[in-house]
């Protein structure tokens, strides 16, 4: 089975009628956001799993597959037959100021909910080609969020995939794209963001 053979659209859309409002209100919660911002992605709710479901898009932003995580332990994982995409909610780039570009669901829906341009790539260095074709026609400023997740050998997935995915994607988009780290003391977006005031917009 590929891709192509599963209507994911179909898919997606029973995965949001069985979502309630309670378990969006709870995963609002622990992410310290608003939760009407997971609606803008899609967030649903997969009964055979009991995880939460989020649809991943390409640079089309067409459902390519769909992202499960599991509400006790956020463990994640893809429904059979998914690819690996991008995290595109509604508005997610709904006014001139610049377009962040963090790993992950979780990041994007903290961003977004901050007031910000977002969207998420599916892995350190992942989702260049979609990244590119979506972002073609786009003339916002792209910064690439890394994240603090140095390993006890020296290296440095998180940082050294945000050089590689703003250098990549400045060739294929043949302009400059920049990248950024959370504060020293942050491990990722979503960490800091809970440092946080209601109001703290600017600090980013």
């Amino acid at each position: 089975m590929t891709t192509e053979d599963i209507d994911w659209k179909k898919m997606h859309k029973g995965f949001n009628d069985a979502l309630s409002v309670s378990r969006r209100t709870q995963l609002g919660g622990e992410w310290g956001i608003d939760p009407n911002v997971l609606r803008r992605l899609g967030l649903g709710w997969d009964v055979r799993t009991k995880s939460y479901t989020f649809p991943e898009r390409n640079g089309k932003k067409q459902i390519v597959g769909i992202l499960l995580r599991q509400p006790e332990t956020g463990k994640k994982r893809t429904v059979l037959g998914s690819q690996r995409g991008l995290s595109i909610g509604n508005k997610w780039n709904s006014h001139a100021g610049p377009i962040y570009v963090p790993e992950g669901v979780s990041d994007t829906a903290v961003l977004l909910a901050h007031g910000l341009n977002a969207v998420g790539r599916p892995s350190c260095s992942g989702g260049v080609e979609m990244l590119a074709e979506l972002l073609q026609n786009c003339k916002n400023q792209i910064i690439i969020v890394g994240e603090h997740d140095e390993k006890s050998d020296g290296s440095w997935p998180g940082k050294d995939g945000a050089i590689k995915t703003a250098s990549q994607l400045s060739q294929r988009l043949a302009r400059s794209v920049m990248w950024t780290l959370p504060p020293n003391e942050f491990k990722d977006v979503r960490e800091f963001a809970s440092s946080l005031k209601e109001d703290d917009h600017g600090s980013w």
